[in-house]
């Protein structure tokens, strides 16, 4: 009697921890669908966003998989590419000149594999993967309406001449190139399906175009050569010879066309004209102009700083990296600044430049300027940065409150700041180093 009683027992209590299993187990799915929707929602507009879906999703996954003891994880017979990027990305972090921000690349991408096997576990199903899909385009199209929106202002307003690049809304303009490539592509690989409706195929040519109007607003080469490559290689899958060939042709002709031309000129000013004196062309992209006595110093992108005289080149230095600008800092030493936005610090002696030292500062750096012998950096991030002397790089002062500007200017006693589109800000300076804001002026009607 007991005995029936105890089994009675434990299976009452099996039974109910069964049930309470169960219940968690839905519950955690119920998460992990959440935490995805999060994340396809967040792709195109919020990384801070997106990272918490996808680490949510993870997390809960993970939980899953220790509660029931049920592996989710499945090869996709991409383990082997993995490991052999890790290790290369590893190797490369090692003889890295800067160890630390290459560990922290490496560290980024070690945790974003994961994200592979997060979205196949996550999607269970056609159903539920559908679901991602729809959610994922839908937020794509109005987060390229919203940026288009910006876009149009920054046409209107001549700033994609200054910025040589588009908005910056949700993210930098780079990454906002290559992220909307993948919804130029999918809209494309559906658009050219001969099962889709008329009434679909209306839709996803709309959507195309804006999303393709969206990359080419990014102004960004990255994004545009990825988005080539997928519709060429899309076409080569549905065998569309015929359209290969036109737009191949008309990327010959485009080619053709086109005239990539690199020259400064040279004006005199006097009774308040303009007077040209010369024009002088490179075989490079010139950049920057200094000019210093009798001589015009070229930042050349590809072939490095010429020097010219009057209208002669006399040198060509060649320099550890290409430079956008050349800029004096002190009587002897410059400043040379490349367009991966690190600096670099020359030595002048007669008429030569020797290469001393690599620079950089901790933000993303948009604009500087050098006054009083400072040199001031200004960083998207993390506000501006002086450094007080070219020999001792280590002697700086931040100033942190001063971030999202795009701009900065120096004079003897001020600097200024500007944002895109509607604000400028007036800082004096006191012993070369910013003290008091003597201006601020926003205008709300842009």
């Amino acid at each position: 009697m007991r005995t029936d009683f105890t089994e009675n027992f434990m299976k009452c209590n099996l039974e109910i921890d069964m049930k309470a299993t169960d219940n968690q187990i839905k519950i955690i799915d119920r998460l992990i669908f959440i935490f995805m929707i999060v994340f396809v929602l967040s792709l195109t507009n919020s990384i801070f966003v997106n990272q918490l879906g996808y680490f949510g999703a993870l997390f809960f996954i993970l939980l899953r998989w220790f509660l029931t003891r049920e592996n989710q994880f499945r090869k996709t017979g991409l383990e082997f590419a993995f490991i052999w990027f890790l290790t290369a990305d590893l190797i490369a972090a090692l003889f890295s000149g800067n160890n630390p921000q290459a560990y922290l690349y490496f560290s980024k991408r070690a945790l974003l594999i994961p994200l592979v096997y997060t979205s196949i576990i996550a999607a269970v199903d056609l159903k539920r993967t559908k679901i991602y899909f729809k959610l994922y385009i839908g937020a794509s199209l109005i987060t390229i309406l919203i940026y288009l929106f910006f876009a149009y202002k920054f046409y209107i307003y001549s700033l994609y001449s200054l910025e040589q690049s588009g908005p910056s809304i949700f993210q930098y303009p780079i990454t906002a190139g290559e992220i909307t490539s993948f919804t130029v592509l999918f809209l494309f690989a559906f658009l050219v399906n001969e099962k889709v409706t008329l009434r679909n195929r209306i839709l996803l040519a709309m959507g195309f175009l804006l999303s393709l109007l969206a990359l080419i607003a990014t102004y960004k080469r990255t994004g545009w050569t990825g988005v080539g490559a997928g519709i060429i290689f899309i076409l080569i899958m549905r065998k569309q010879w015929k359209t290969i060939i036109v737009i191949c042709l008309i990327v010959v002709a485009l080619f053709a066309v086109s005239k990539n031309e690199s020259r400064f000129e040279a004006y005199n000013f006097g009774n308040h004209t303009f007077k040209k004196i010369f024009i002088l062309n490179t075989n490079g992209r010139a950049k920057n102009v200094l000019i210093e006595n009798d001589k015009v110093y070229v930042s050349d992108f590809n072939k490095g700083l010429m020097v010219f005289k009057d209208t002669t080149l006399i040198k060509n230095i060649k320099l550890p990296l290409p430079i956008v600008s050349l800029n004096k800092w002190t009587d002897d030493y410059y400043v040379g600044y490349s367009i991966e936005t690190r600096f670099f610090l020359l030595k002048k002696t007669g008429d030569n430049f020797s290469f001393k030292k690599e620079f950089i500062t901790s933000g993303l750096t948009l604009s500087f300027a050098i006054s009083h012998n400072y040199l001031y950096v200004l960083d998207r991030d993390s506000g501006i940065t002086v450094f007080k002397n070219p020999l001792n790089l280590l002697d700086t002062v931040r100033y942190k409150s001063f971030k999202g500007y795009s701009h900065i200017n120096a004079s003897s006693n001020h600097l200024a700041l500007f944002k895109p589109l509607n604000t400028v800000t007036i800082i004096t300076l006191r012993n070369g180093l910013p003290t008091k804001q003597v201006l601020h002026y926003q205008d709300k009607s842009k």
